[in-house]
């Protein structure tokens, strides 16, 4: 059985050349904003998914 995977590469480059969430550093709450903590945010969310997926079959 397959299993999902979030497109994490993906939701990356929309984040930065879309929405240009890098350059909102003067927004209150984005000052420690960083493509690193941006990408192991949504790993970890993969991770959780796949850990939740995987107990409920």
């Amino acid at each position: 059985m397959p299993t999902y995977r979030a497109p994490v590469k993906d939701t990356l480059f929309v984040l930065e050349a879309v929405a240009g969430l890098y350059n909102q550093s003067h927004v209150p709450g984005f000052e420690a904003v960083s493509p690193d903590l941006v990408e192991a945010v949504l790993n970890e969310g993969d991770s959780f998914y796949a850990m939740a997926a995987k107990q409920a079959a």
